[in-house]
Protein backbone atom coordinates (compact mmCIF):
# COMPACT_ATOMS: atom_id res chain seq x y z
CA UNK A 1 0.00 0.00 0.00
CA UNK A 2 2.85 2.35 0.84
CA UNK A 3 4.50 1.68 -2.53
CA UNK A 4 1.29 2.43 -4.40
CA UNK A 5 0.83 5.72 -2.54
CA UNK A 6 4.43 6.71 -3.24
CA UNK A 7 4.09 5.84 -6.93
CA UNK A 8 0.80 7.74 -7.18
CA UNK A 9 2.38 10.77 -5.47
CA UNK A 10 5.35 10.78 -7.86
CA UNK A 11 3.13 10.46 -10.94
CA UNK A 12 0.82 13.25 -9.78
CA UNK A 13 3.77 15.54 -9.01
CA UNK A 14 5.36 14.99 -12.44
CA UNK A 15 2.17 15.58 -14.43
CA UNK A 16 1.86 19.37 -13.81
CA UNK A 17 5.62 19.85 -14.26
CA UNK A 18 5.58 18.17 -17.66
CA UNK A 19 2.77 20.46 -18.85
CA UNK A 20 4.64 23.56 -17.72
CA UNK A 21 7.88 22.41 -19.32
CA UNK A 22 6.25 21.58 -22.63
CA UNK A 23 4.53 24.95 -23.03
CA UNK A 24 7.69 26.91 -23.89
CA UNK A 25 11.00 25.78 -25.38
CA UNK A 26 14.16 27.85 -24.88
CA UNK A 27 16.11 27.94 -28.13
CA UNK A 28 19.05 30.18 -27.28
CA UNK A 29 20.33 32.18 -24.33
CA UNK A 30 23.35 34.52 -24.11
CA UNK A 31 24.60 36.82 -21.35
CA UNK A 32 27.64 39.07 -21.84
CA UNK A 33 28.66 42.44 -20.35
CA UNK A 34 25.26 43.06 -18.80
CA UNK A 35 23.35 42.41 -22.04
CA UNK A 36 21.21 39.28 -22.25
CA UNK A 37 18.73 37.68 -24.57
CA UNK A 38 16.65 34.55 -24.41
CA UNK A 39 14.85 33.17 -27.44
CA UNK A 40 11.98 30.83 -26.70
CA UNK A 41 9.32 29.27 -28.84
CA UNK A 42 5.76 28.97 -27.67
CA UNK A 43 4.09 25.69 -28.55
CA UNK A 44 0.62 27.19 -28.76
CA UNK A 45 1.41 30.13 -31.06
CA UNK A 46 4.43 28.66 -32.88
CA UNK A 47 6.19 32.04 -32.70
CA UNK A 48 9.49 33.24 -31.25
CA UNK A 49 9.48 35.22 -28.01
CA UNK A 50 12.58 37.31 -27.22
CA UNK A 51 13.42 38.40 -23.70
CA UNK A 52 16.11 41.08 -24.00
CA UNK A 53 17.63 42.95 -21.08
CA UNK A 54 20.41 45.25 -20.02
CA UNK A 55 21.09 45.74 -16.30
CA UNK A 56 17.64 46.53 -14.84
CA UNK A 57 15.77 47.12 -18.11
CA UNK A 58 13.98 44.11 -19.55
CA UNK A 59 11.65 43.74 -22.53
CA UNK A 60 9.68 40.80 -23.86
CA UNK A 61 9.17 41.00 -27.62
CA UNK A 62 7.41 38.77 -30.09
CA UNK A 63 9.38 38.42 -33.31
CA UNK A 64 7.63 39.81 -36.37
CA UNK A 65 8.61 41.29 -39.73
CA UNK A 66 9.07 44.83 -38.36
CA UNK A 67 11.57 43.94 -35.63
CA UNK A 68 13.24 40.84 -37.06
CA UNK A 69 16.30 42.66 -38.41
CA UNK A 70 16.83 44.53 -35.13
CA UNK A 71 16.54 41.33 -33.09
CA UNK A 72 18.96 39.53 -35.40
CA UNK A 73 21.39 42.45 -35.19
CA UNK A 74 21.18 42.42 -31.38
CA UNK A 75 21.83 38.68 -31.30
CA UNK A 76 24.79 38.96 -33.70
CA UNK A 77 26.26 41.86 -31.71
CA UNK A 78 26.16 39.79 -28.52
CA UNK A 79 27.76 36.82 -30.28
CA UNK A 80 30.51 39.09 -31.65
CA UNK A 81 31.04 40.58 -28.19
CA UNK A 82 31.38 37.15 -26.63
CA UNK A 83 33.74 35.84 -29.34
CA UNK A 84 36.06 38.84 -29.26
CA UNK A 85 36.17 38.85 -25.44
CA UNK A 86 37.13 35.16 -25.31
CA UNK A 87 39.81 35.66 -27.98
CA UNK A 88 41.19 38.65 -26.07
CA UNK A 89 41.38 36.65 -22.86
CA UNK A 90 43.21 33.82 -24.62
CA UNK A 91 45.68 36.24 -26.22
CA UNK A 92 46.29 37.94 -22.87
CA UNK A 93 46.95 34.60 -21.18
CA UNK A 94 49.35 33.65 -23.98
CA UNK A 95 51.27 36.90 -23.49
CA UNK A 96 51.58 36.30 -19.76
CA UNK A 97 52.69 32.68 -20.24
CA UNK A 98 55.23 33.57 -22.95
CA UNK A 99 56.73 36.42 -20.93
CA UNK A 100 56.92 34.29 -17.79
CA UNK A 101 58.56 31.44 -19.69
CA UNK A 102 61.09 33.72 -21.35
CA UNK A 103 61.89 35.47 -18.07
CA UNK A 104 62.55 32.15 -16.30
CA UNK A 105 64.54 30.73 -19.22
CA UNK A 106 66.75 33.77 -19.72
CA UNK A 107 67.30 34.27 -16.00
CA UNK A 108 68.73 30.75 -15.73
CA UNK A 109 70.74 30.94 -18.96
CA UNK A 110 72.37 34.35 -18.98
CA UNK A 111 74.73 33.49 -21.82
CA UNK A 112 71.80 32.56 -24.11
CA UNK A 113 70.43 36.11 -24.38
CA UNK A 114 71.52 36.47 -28.00
CA UNK A 115 69.91 33.19 -29.09
CA UNK A 116 67.33 32.98 -31.90
CA UNK A 117 64.82 31.83 -29.28
CA UNK A 118 64.54 35.43 -28.12
CA UNK A 119 63.53 36.49 -31.64
CA UNK A 120 60.96 33.70 -31.91
CA UNK A 121 59.42 34.55 -28.53
CA UNK A 122 59.42 38.25 -29.44
CA UNK A 123 57.56 37.58 -32.70
CA UNK A 124 55.03 35.34 -30.95
CA UNK A 125 54.41 37.93 -28.23
CA UNK A 126 54.11 40.63 -30.90
CA UNK A 127 51.46 38.61 -32.74
CA UNK A 128 49.62 38.01 -29.46
CA UNK A 129 49.71 41.73 -28.62
CA UNK A 130 48.32 42.54 -32.09
CA UNK A 131 45.58 39.92 -31.64
CA UNK A 132 44.77 41.29 -28.20
CA UNK A 133 44.47 44.91 -29.34
CA UNK A 134 42.48 44.11 -32.47
CA UNK A 135 40.04 41.90 -30.55
CA UNK A 136 39.64 44.49 -27.81
CA UNK A 137 38.69 47.06 -30.44
CA UNK A 138 36.26 44.55 -32.00
CA UNK A 139 34.83 43.95 -28.52
CA UNK A 140 34.21 47.67 -28.01
CA UNK A 141 32.61 48.00 -31.45
CA UNK A 142 30.36 44.99 -30.83
CA UNK A 143 29.40 46.42 -27.44
CA UNK A 144 28.41 49.71 -29.08
CA UNK A 145 26.38 47.76 -31.66
CA UNK A 146 24.61 45.85 -28.88
CA UNK A 147 23.82 49.15 -27.16
CA UNK A 148 22.44 50.60 -30.41
CA UNK A 149 20.23 47.59 -31.15
CA UNK A 150 19.00 47.41 -27.54
CA UNK A 151 18.02 51.09 -27.55
CA UNK A 152 16.33 50.68 -30.93
CA UNK A 153 14.34 47.70 -29.69
CA UNK A 154 13.49 49.50 -26.44
CA UNK A 155 11.97 52.42 -28.33
CA UNK A 156 9.97 50.07 -30.59
CA UNK A 157 8.42 48.11 -27.73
Amino acid sequence: MKKICTLLFVVLMMFPASNVMASQTIIDEVEISGYTFTISQSDEENSFIWNISYQDQSFILSENASNQSLLTGYRDALYDTKTSLITSIIAGCFIIIALTFSFIFFKRNKEERSSPLLLIIGVMVGIAVYTLTSNLSEYLIALKNAEYFFKSLATKS
